[in-house]
Parts: C-alpha cells; sequence; structure tokens
C-alpha cells in the first residue's frame, strides 16, 4: 500500500462539494505529462487510518487525524453500539465486500489538469453497478468533482472545498453522511488500480446534528435520552482537544484521515 508522507488517501465521497482548484491553470507553472487519461475504479478497501496518519491540515508540522480519538471517546458513551476505529473499520469493509457501500471514481486527465468526479453507486448484487441519481446536482453535474494534477506518471493529488463521507457505523443503523471540507485526495493512480489517502476536516457543529443523531436510537441509550446525548457531543465537540482544526469565521472542526485502495471498474449512468 502506498504511504505517502504528506499526502493522503481515498474514501467514501458522495454528495457535495467543487473543487478548490488546487491546480494551476495550464502555462502557470511546469505540469508532469503523465500519459494517464482516463479510468473508471470501484473502491473495494476502505478504511479509517489510526491516530499519528494523515496531513498536516493546519500548517504546525504535525500529521493531524483526530477522529479516531473522537469516536473512541463516543463509543465510551454509546456502550451498546461498536463506535470504535476498528469496528467502523470491519463495518465499512463488510459493507464494500456485500456491494452496498459503492464509492467509484471517474476520473480524466487533459491539457495537465487531472479531473476526478466521485459518484455513488448502486449494485443488482452481482458485481453490476450504475450510478446512483443522488450522485448529481438539478443540473445534472456531479456533485463531488475534484481537481488536480500529476506529480509523475501516476503519483496525483486532487483537491475539494467539501464533500461527504458515508460511512456505515453499524451493521444495526443507516449509513451517516459526513460532511468534511478541505478535501484532499492523493495518491498513485494508474487505469487499472488507485491507492491514496483522503483528509479533511469535520466541522464540529456536524458531529452531533449530522453523524451522531443518525446513530443513536429515538429512544435514546440505556438511561440516556437522545436529545441528552447529542447535548453531550455538542459540548465535547466544542472542546479544543476534540475540535482539533481552526476552520475560520469562528468554526472549528474534527481532523480526519481514511485510505482506500480502489480496482478498475465498469458500470451505467
Amino acid at each position: 500500500m502506498v504511504r505517502l508522507p504528506h499526502v493522503c488517501l481515498a474514501a467514501l465521497l458522495v454528495a457535495c462539494g467543487n473543487s478548490t482548484g488546487g491546480t494551476d491553470a495550464p502555462g502557470d507553472v511546469d505540469v508532469y505529462p503523465s500519459t494517464y487519461e482516463s479510468g473508471k475504479h470501484r473502491a473495494t478497501t476502505l478504511s479509517l487510518d489510526p491516530e499519528g496518519e494523515g496531513l498536516d491540515l493546519d500548517g504546525d508540522g504535525e500529521l493531524d487525524n483526530n477522529l479516531p480519538f473522537v469516536l473512541e471517546s463516543a463509543d465510551g458513551i454509546l456502550s451498546s453500539l461498536d463506535l470504535s476505529p476498528d469496528g467502523i473499520n470491519l463495518q465499512i469493509a463488510s459493507s464494500i465486500e456485500a456491494e452496498s457501500l459503492n464509492l467509484l471514481m471517474d476520473s480524466s486527465y487533459a491539457s495537465g489538469i487531472l479531473t476526478i468526479d466521485v459518484l455513488t453507486g448502486d449494485s443488482d448484487g452481482s458485481g453490476n453497478f450504475s450510478v446512483s441519481p443522488s450522485s448529481f446536482d438539478a443540473d445534472g453535474k456531479p456533485n463531488t468533482s475534484m481537481s488536480g494534477e500529476f506529480a509523475d506518471q501516476s503519483t496525483f493529488m486532487a483537491t475539494a472545498d467539501s464533500a461527504i463521507i458515508i460511512i456505515p457505523f453499524t451493521e444495526d443503523t443507516e449509513p451517516a453522511p459526513v460532511p468534511i471540507e478541505r478535501v484532499t485526495l492523493a495518491g498513485t493512480m494508474t487505469a487499472d488500480t488507485v491507492d491514496a489517502r483522503l483528509t479533511g476536516v469535520i466541522p464540529s457543529d456536524s458531529l452531533a446534528d449530522d453523524v451522531i443523531a443518525n446513530l443513536v436510537p429515538e429512544e435514546g441509550v440505556g438511561s440516556l435520552s437522545k436529545e441528552s446525548i447529542l447535548s453531550l457531543v455538542r459540548g465535547l465537540a466544542a472542546r479544543d482537544n476534540i475540535s482539533d482544526i481552526d476552520l475560520g469565521n469562528g468554526k472549528r472542526g474534527v481532523s480526519a484521515s481514511f485510505t482506500v485502495q480502489a480496482t478498475a471498474s465498469t458500470w451505467t449512468e
């Protein structure tokens, strides 16, 4: 598996975000003349990276990935659910194998610019995939489109302002859409495989309302009501040791890093 010290790897992106313009316009800088032209890939492996692996998101010289710590903290509160990083990684792997979780990446490279559209796939259960209509906005454009460039024949980096990672946290709950900002996808890409890392920041106000709220039963857990659990999470999310990244404008977020491997695939639109 590729491990690039200052780049990130792919995860399960669906739903929002346009590219941040991480690639200069052709002619502004020299770009590597990779012969890569296009590719279609489906993620076959997805995992949350351990603490200490990721990308330096705030310029302090240290790699940022606080999501495992946050999940371990939530696991202690919601003891009836396995929210440990290892438990979540096992659930994600099971969902990918069952073809209920499908990350599709449609990429092209022209004039020095790499474009990666990240789509949600539906499956008939027999290895035949189609693109979910939820992958597109009202104008028919991909909700998540990243842009970047190649550093050599296969090493790439692409970015987007925002995206949503769909994570099946547990077997008994619906997959939760996790908003993520400052998205970077980087690693190696060929027509046959992708081996990369995705990093970004989950806004702190999304932890309770967009993530934990999807996991907690309406009746609550044990002696705790659902609203009391969400209030507790909101309080935790306000702490700097939880929301470790300053997003500006009074917003903070939790750093996250995921690893994904993908292989060549086909699908119908």
